[in-house]
């Protein structure tokens, strides 16, 4: 009779050569839907532009933005409704000089009612719906056009091209999804825990996978696969530099980027020594309404291109230097357009030029959204930001927090839009459960508020048994 590990490792092997071949050829299809002349016509509008004069780069986003608050005004049902309610006659609004005098909008007037911010005329075009939780944890979903999945695209290739490597340089990307596809399923509990996506020369790396007893396989393999470059969450990045850094050893490639949350100084220090090389980050949310890249000189430059950010203290812009809440307009989504939307992110304006040459306005560090790992009972390291997928879709909820009180056991905390409509608790267990496994207690609680309660005020994943970013790597 066939031995046990035998034929697992043959089942392992089948699932990883069959599921390689469905994500490659999805990639395929995806590259040549986003990444085919549009993306390389947008890349070389991009590569030029960024040494233009910002006096050119901002005539350019003045007759954008004109554009823009026409198209609104004309096409979304909410933005005429807005714009006549304050007076706003979009003829007057000659740039971004101008935004002052239009309204601000918070997540909770999309989430009320999103059709309506969706441009007449133009929902054929919108081909995704981009997931958000925010820094309140409250679901909101923002469709988005072909056009601004290219910019997208092409906007993040040139920040690659940056740090000496190209988008479609051999690379390893650790996520838990992609294209709305799970890497690997969350049931799958042997190796290999990763998968092949050929079509961009891209290893996947499965973080629903990602525990102490599995980094070394993780490691061996990413040391195996010789990456350019690897891209990945901050906290995920550090679980891999601080096992690296236990063993003494270093796996070099050219580039680290990392998004979604916040990269602390002490932390790029060990992730850059773990890689021998420079850590790029990225500043960007779901609504796309702006980006911010880092350049080799570790400055963070606003794409101007892509949209305008403000900076405000309540409704004011706040004075250089200060720190205040950055309100976006994206330039790029005209199927859905946001104007002055409050991300409810925080950064300041930093003085210029950066010696890269590249004139555009830019920020300091980003203080969004902070999350502890999650730490199952079958060992794995789940990122915070990874376990905010299981409120996508889940309707009536204003703001959330997880809080994991022992390593079996789960409280959900909620804010409702509606106090008399109901939360579906069903669908909101079973996502938990395909996340973190059939064995966490979860509770759900109902709460006046959240973000209110002091020292838990910014943190959406908190764990009180040590998973926090500082306890990384510390069972390895």
């Amino acid at each position: 009779m066939p031995d046990g590990g035998v034929l697992s490792t043959a089942a392992g092997s089948l699932r990883y050569v069959g599921h390689s071949a469905f994500l490659s050829a999805k990639g395929l299809a995806i590259r040549q839907l986003r990444g085919g002349a549009a993306f390389r016509a947008r890349l070389a509008e991009l590569e030029e532009s960024q040494w233009a004069p910002m006096s050119v780069k901002q005539a350019a986003q003045d007759a954008r933005l004109r554009a823009l608050v026409r198209h609104a005004y004309e096409t979304v049902p909410y933005y005429r409704r807005s714009f006549d309610r304050h007076g706003v006659v979009p003829q007057e609004i000659d740039g971004v000089d101008d935004l002052p005098r239009l309204p601000t909008l918070d997540r909770a007037a999309i989430r009320a009612n999103p059709d309506d911010f969706v441009a007449r005329g133009q929902s054929q075009r919108l081909i995704a719906t981009g997931w958000t939780t925010g820094t309140t944890g409250a679901p909101l979903g923002v469709r988005r056009t072909l056009d601004s999945i290219v910019f997208d695209k092409a906007i993040l290739a040139r920040q690659r091209r940056w740090s000496g490597v190209d988008i479609h340089d051999r690379n390893v990307a650790i996520w838990g999804t992609i294209w709305s596809n799970v890497i690997v399923p969350r049931a799958v509990r042997s190796p290999p825990f990763w998968r092949f996506n050929a079509a961009d020369n891209q290893l996947l790396f499965s973080y629903y996978h990602l525990s102490d007893k599995t980094l070394p396989l993780f490691v061996d393999k990413l040391r195996d696969f010789r990456p350019a470059y690897i891209e990945g969450f901050p906290s995920t990045m550090l679980a891999f530099a601080r096992f690296l850094a236990k063993r003494g050893e270093v796996v070099p490639v050219r580039a680290v980027f990392t998004s979604s949350e916040p990269l602390y100084a002490g932390h790029r220090r060990e992730i850059e020594a773990a890689f021998a090389t420079t850590v790029y980050d990225y500043y960007g949310h779901a609504e796309r309404t702006v980006t911010a890249a880092e350049c080799p000189h570790g400055s963070m430059h606003v794409n101007p291109e892509y949209g305008v950010l403000e900076i405000l203290q309540g409704d004011a812009p706040a004075p250089a230097g200060q720190g205040g809440e950055i309100v976006g307009t994206g330039l790029t989504n005209f199927g859905m357009p946001l104007i002055r939307y409050r991300t409810g992110d925080m950064s300041r304006t930093v003085a210029g030029p950066c010696p890269c040459g590249r004139e555009t306005p830019l920020i300091g560090a980003v203080e969004g959204r902070a999350a502890d790992f999650i730490r199952t009972s079958d060992g794995r390291l789940m990122p915070g930001d990874g376990v905010m997928e299981v409120f996508y879709g889940i309707d009536n909820v204003k703001e959330s927090q997880v809080v994991q009180e022992a390593v079996d056991r789960l409280v959900v905390k909620l804010v409702t839009d509606d106090a008399s409509a109901p939360v579906d608790e069903r669908r909101l267990r079973s996502n938990l459960a395909r996340c973190l496994g059939p064995n966490m207690d979860v509770s759900i609680e109902y709460h006046q508020s959240i973000w209110d309660q002091g020292e838990m005020k910014k943190r959406w994943v908190v764990s009180k048994i040590g998973a926090g970013l500082d306890s990384i790597g510390g069972g390895v």
